[in-house]
């Protein structure tokens, strides 16, 4: 918290004000909206499946009174759709706002690798056994519905 300095480039950003996710509601909205008025931190999800995800949601959420303080928003963005962004947000109870990017397109903006090898690597495995043994659980149904299934998560 604190710092102005963008984390990507020009070029990226002007990629990204074509980029439209959904709110809760199905709502859409320019991504760039979400920073352009406002300080905002910006997570995105590997999916709404993923336990590991939801660890990181919950760290996010345990800083949350410090960004109100500090008049920052807390946004995650994950790859879906609204109903899967619907039913993380009724899971983890996450105290920011949840957008689902269906179209994937922010992901490939910000190029972000996807698929099985490329993100299930023997650190990532071990990190899901401790965060089993911590109590959190990976939503199957969700990380394994078509979008996801065949995407192969980001």
């Amino acid at each position: 918290i604190g710092t102005e300095t963008p984390v990507v480039s020009e070029d990226t950003i002007n990629v990204l004000d074509d980029v439209q996710v959904f709110d809760l509601n199905g709502q859409g909205v320019p991504i760039s909206d979400l920073w352009k008025d406002r300080k905002a931190v910006v997570a995105f999800a590997r999916h709404f499946g993923c336990v590991l995800c939801r660890i990181r949601a919950d760290y996010l959420a345990a800083e949350k009174d410090k960004m109100d303080a500090a008049g920052v928003a807390l946004v995650l963005i994950g790859p879906g759709s609204v109903d899967q962004a619907r039913k993380f947000y009724e899971q983890t109870k996450f105290k920011g706002e949840v957008y689902a990017d269906p179209s994937y397109r922010s992901y490939e903006a910000l190029r972000f690798v996807s698929g099985i090898t490329t993100t299930f690597t023997p650190g990532a495995g071990l990190k899901i056994i401790q965060a089993y043994m911590e109590g959190y659980r990976q939503d199957w149904e969700l990380s394994f519905e078509k979008d996801t299934r065949t995407r192969g998560g980001w």
